[in-house]
């Protein structure tokens, strides 16, 4: 069934169109509020408030372009740098980048599994899609997004860099809630291998602090791990000097960097708002939410491509009452035109095409 909450991912960009009838927005934008963007009939809704995440921009000589820390529901995303989404900085650099962060979490999980059997500590979330279950070939996954996922891993919308492409980030998910102890953990890791990508460190020891000290104080603190993950972390080919090694682990991280995306599919069984496909059939790059464009906005802009008269869309009697039911539904829950925030000329844009998409539906329903 479709919902009627919109997920919004928004770029760093303000009246650059990205897709059709609809434009990046500078800003989320939550439930009670519409956008001051000068951009009507263009609503975005979400149901996660921003309040919950701790949020830091790391210096621009460094790797990582921002780090984002929910610490209760044990999310911690790293942003990485918008020279990667340019082209300033290459594919390599890159995926060297993500062999860190994989190195990194591997080598946590492989010490509490020492004292904590069962599930990994940590597992990384990869894509945002509605899963049914199965298991699809030749990655014939099925393309259907999932606005409460973008809503849970991008509350605070995905990074986007001044040309519109999105920047490479990644979402480490953490069993039983985060603490500072553990961020600590896993920043000081990465800042550990130095500058061996493109010469730059991944995160500075300054923006660690800086994250460190806006994240609460526990009541009992934990003994850094630091030591040990220098002890087991597998070395990124950067690191290495032998060509066959680097081959080698290139592999391996590859693999690993799977196994930890399947893992956060399989513990998220009976979560209806997570995916349920597993990742070794996924496209190559993250499927991210590129401007507020979910599945009630996709009915819209699919409804409004119909023309009177033409021919009709091969769309089940099941699936219109289901686009109707959305658009009945986000027009009872748009906010009141008198809330604070609001630009009413949007709201009201936006609302008309509701009505008229769904009056569209309607006929299409009785000659159907």
């Amino acid at each position: 069934m479709l919902t009627t909450t919109l997920s919004v991912s928004a770029p760093n960009l303000s009246g650059v169109p990205l897709d059709p009838g609809f434009r990046a927005k500078k800003t989320l934008v939550h439930k009670q509020l519409v956008s001051t963007a000068n951009n009507p009939g263009s609503l975005h809704l979400a149901s996660s408030s921003k309040s919950t995440w701790v949020r830091h921009d790391c210096s621009p000589a460094t790797l990582l372009h921002s780090v984002e820390v929910h610490a209760g529901r044990g999310l911690l995303n790293l942003n990485a740098s918008k020279d990667f989404a340019t082209g300033a900085l290459s594919e390599e650099s890159k995926r060297e980048v993500e062999r860190a962060v994989t190195s990194t979490a591997a080598a946590l999980n492989q010490i509490t599994a020492r004292s904590d059997a069962g599930a990994p500590l940590i597992t990384i979330h990869e894509n945002h899609l509605i899963g049914d279950g199965l298991v699809y070939e030749d990655r014939n996954i099925p393309r259907q997004g999932n606005p409460d996922d973008y809503d849970r891993y991008h509350t605070l919308g995905v990074p986007f860099a001044e040309n519109g492409r999105m920047q490479p980030h990644y979402h480490l998910e953490f069993r039983g809630g985060l603490t500072a102890s553990i961020v600590a953990d896993v920043l000081n890791s990465l800042n550990d291998i130095g500058t061996v990508i493109a010469g730059k460190e991944i995160i500075s020891k300054e923006d660690i602090e800086l994250i460190l000290g806006k994240l609460p104080a526990r009541e009992t603190a934990k003994p850094s791990l630091r030591t040990q993950i220098k002890a087991v972390r597998q070395s990124i080919p950067a690191e290495l000097d032998a060509k066959a090694s680097k081959t080698r682990v290139r592999d391996e991280l590859f693999g690993t960097f799977t196994a930890m995306g399947s893992a956060n599919v399989e513990a998220s069984t009976g979560q209806v708002f997570r995916n349920a496909h597993m990742n070794g059939f996924r496209i190559a790059e993250p499927d991210c939410l590129g401007n507020g464009n979910t599945r009630l906005s996709d009915d819209l802009a699919l409804v409004e491509s119909f023309t009177e008269g033409g021919s009709t869309p091969s769309l089940t009697t099941q699936h219109l009452l289901d686009i109707h039911r959305s658009f009945r539904k986000a027009m009872a829950n748009l906010p009141a035109a008198d809330a604070d925030g609001i630009e009413v000329k949007e709201l009201e844009v936006f609302q008309k095409r509701l009505a008229a998409a769904s009056e569209q539906v309607s006929r299409m329903l009785r000659h159907s």
